[in-house]
């Protein structure tokens, strides 16, 4: 999925789009910030949505970099970009 399509899935502009990272899910149990341990998809993510709210133009990185499931399920059907 592009950024342009969830916009039109949710018929507005996210401020910030995290992809599926394991690293989340670890930093969650550590108690610790995924930010300031993190340099996978997910903290990248984080740091750009972060940098949008102080105003910031930040390019939307495209969900499928991650590898999470979305990327994955468009690997099995043939999808393109």
């Amino acid at each position: 999925l592009s950024v342009e399509d969830v916009v039109e899935i949710l018929g507005l502009r996210p401020i910030g789009i995290i992809p599926e990272d394991e690293q989340v899910l670890v930093s969650t149990n550590q108690g610790e910030p995924l930010v300031l341990k993190g340099t996978g998809p997910a903290a990248q993510a984080f740091m750009d949505t972060a940098r949008r709210i102080r105003g910031e133009e930040v390019p939307f990185r495209h969900l499928d970099e991650a590898g999470g499931l979305l990327s994955v399920l468009r690997r099995l059907f043939g999808g393109g970009r």
